[in-house]
């Protein structure tokens, strides 16, 4: 969604590696969250003696994850595995809910070392029914898809399998509770996607109007057009907002087509530290927490770039944002709220949270630092877990 800064490798003493296989059930593309997650997790393993290789190429599950049924998932992705298993002494299986992991345990039945599951997407609950209702009339495969097939209920049906499962909040391990089996033991993980000190927010230029930005894919649950709706109401206000869609990936074209039709900026795949710099808020509406329950990625960015937030209020976000004033919080799917929200930062930027109270929030809790501490204790078996 955004081109990434390099991030310096680790410096260490050389010493044996341990090699672990990787497997995406889903394909990933370079611009989704989920692939920025594996490659920032590569980097950060970097000189501490494991190392990630590549394993089995996932499905394109975009359309209908019932893909995962008529692409016969299990046969390939168990021939790709023993053809990398030669010689890994570890198994990382990346799966994008809780309800494909009997799937993802069941192709790797044959590994004879230990294996780690990483859940890094969404934990699949339904909608509440005025968003699901608008799902399933706009995209009827994918939502009843999901709906059968990525729900932790699933996740009984591994009884008698054994793995570690990463999950990145404690909202998502929560979730997963009820469908334990005794031998899956979970791990609360950030997930990650910056490296190094965050950089110092340059001083705003006072002659540009107050900017609120979107980045990401068009996808409906993210409250895109609960934000358009907001951006109208704002305008019959005569508020004076400028609004910056950054945008690629899903549904990208058709919400950017939508935006330039209404007057904002639309512009493509953007260097991150420009685009933060470029706007006075955040806005990310989303729908529920089935979106995500992982930390969003272009949340993580806000953090490390200093930027405030207007976002929904969730169980996923308030984890995130865990101390008073860092966010601004709005009931989803609820475009007024939303515009009225924006009105007051508008008005008045000053009631907005600093920079540097976001970047230290940043730092004590989504540091690479902090990310690469939980993964080496987990692979070392130092890790605690639910």
């Amino acid at each position: 969604m955004t081109a990434e800064p390099m991030a310096a490798a680790p410096t260490a003493e050389p010493q044996p590696t341990v090699s672990i296989a990787v497997h995406t059930l889903r394909r990933e593309y370079a611009w989704s969250g989920e692939a920025r997650s594996l490659r920032y997790l590569r980097l950060t393993l970097q000189g501490t003696g494991f190392e990630l290789v590549a394993g089995a190429d996932g499905i394109d599950l975009h359309g209908s994850p019932l893909k995962l049924l008529t692409d016969n998932a299990l046969r390939r992705m168990g021939r790709a595995g023993h053809e990398v298993w030669r010689g890994a002494e570890m198994l990382l299986l990346k799966i994008p809910t809780a309800g494909q992991l009997p799937m993802a345990l069941a192709a790797s039945h044959g590994f004879p070392g230990r294996r780690i599951v990483w859940i890094d997407g969404r934990v699949w609950q339904p909608l509440p029914v005025r968003s699901l209702g608008k799902l399933l009339s706009t995209q009827l495969g994918l939502t009843a898809g999901r709906l059968a097939l990525d729900r932790p209920q699933w996740m009984k049906l591994s009884s008698g399998e054994e793995a570690d499962i990463v999950v990145a909040s404690r909202t998502q391990q929560q979730d997963l509770a009820p469908w334990l089996t005794p031998n899956l033991r979970v791990h609360v993980i950030p997930n990650g996607s910056f490296s190094g000190q965050p950089p110092p927010r340059p001083a705003r230029d006072p002659s540009r109007p107050f900017t609120v930005g979107y980045l990401g894919n068009g996808y409906q649950v993210k409250g895109t057009g609960d934000l358009l709706e907001s951006l109208d109401l704002l305008r019959q206000r005569n508020v004076p907002v400028h609004a910056r869609f950054a945008l690629s990936g899903l549904e990208a074209a058709e919400l950017g087509q939508e935006a330039g039709r209404r007057g904002h900026e639309v512009v493509g795949l953007v260097n991150p530290q420009e685009f933060f710099a470029s706007i006075d808020v955040l806005v990310l509406p989303l729908w529920s927490d089935a979106g995500t329950m992982v930390f969003p990625n272009v949340l993580l960015e806000s953090l490390y770039y200093g930027v405030p937030v207007v976002v929904s209020d969730l169980q996923v976000t308030r984890e995130m944002f865990d101390a008073d004033g860092l966010a601004r919080f709005v009931p989803p799917r609820d475009p007024h709220a939303l515009a009225l929200s924006l009105e007051d930062v508008a008005r008045d930027p000053s009631i907005l949270p600093r920079a540097e109270a976001l970047q230290r929030h940043f730092e004590a809790h989504f540091s690479e630092k902090m990310v690469r501490n939980g993964w080496l204790h987990l692979l070392r078996g130092e890790a605690a877990h639910a």
